[in-house]
């Protein structure tokens, strides 16, 4: 009875060890990667248009009237995009984002920051 006991006190600690693999894969992200990943499915928008981040990595949006495309993903903590905006082509740039409630700002490097409302 007593080894059946402790066999048991040592199947549940080893059990409280482990970990699914989203959990796993959840420790692994930094603030940073979720920060970006909360803006998955969001419309962003300000007085000169919207984007719509995709979960494929696809930037869809409309500004100034033209529409948006392109491609975005993470590298070190920032979000980084290339596209265009109707003729204009986007060169692949990647800036910081912060969140502050429904307000999303994007600064790229040594520039101000783009704020958008998220919806």
């Amino acid at each position: 009875m007593y080894k059946a006991i402790v066999a048991a006190c040592a199947a549940l600690a080893l059990s409280a060890c482990i970990q699914t693999e989203t959990e796993m894969t959840q420790d692994m992200v930094s603030p940073e990667e979720a920060t970006i990943q909360s803006l998955v499915g969001k419309r962003l928008s300000n007085d000169q248009g919207y984007a719509t981040l995709h979960a494929d990595g696809r930037v869809t949006g409309e500004f100034g009237g033209a529409v948006f495309a392109g491609t975005w993903t993470i590298v070190d903590g920032q979000y980084c995009r290339s596209g265009s905006i109707g003729e204009r082509e986007l060169p692949y740039e990647c800036q910081d984002v912060s969140v502050n409630g429904s307000e999303v700002s994007f600064t790229p490097p040594g520039g101000d920051a783009r704020v958008f409302t998220m919806g």
